[in-house]
């Protein structure tokens, strides 16, 4: 049983490490990409390491996968914002979406009529 639910760990992980490579090629620029990129390591890792854990079934890879996953989400993290830095110092393209509702300009007309009655 315990290895049943290491092997869907392992397929989370593996199917998350798929959607995550086809976005960085799809993605249009440098910050959607590092996004993309950031989001593999924080999802897909951890559900590889735990699975892989999970099938050695030993407390001392348990420890030291734990121990790695401490360390690659930390420089992840790490390197995903130095880069996203270098590329806004360098002021890479970036995709321009501009994420606000159409807003309507309603111009008023003059009335014909007079107010008084």
């Amino acid at each position: 049983m315990l290895e049943i639910i290491a092997y869907i760990f392992i397929v989370i992980g593996v199917v998350a490490l798929a959607i995550g490579t086809i976005g960085l090629w799809r993605l249009p620029d440098i910050f959607s990409r590092l996004h993309a990129a950031g989001l593999v390591d924080s999802v897909a890792l951890p559900f590889l390491l735990l699975g892989l854990a999970l099938v050695a079934a030993d407390l001392l890879v348990l420890g030291k996968t734990m121990a790695l996953l401490v360390f690659a989400l930390i420089t992840s993290a790490t390197a995903c914002h130095a880069l996203a830095r270098a590329a806004l110092a360098d002021t890479a393209p970036s995709y321009k979406i501009i994420d606000r509702p159409a807003v309507k300009t309603v111009k008023k007309k003059k009335s014909t009529r007079s107010r008084r009655g």
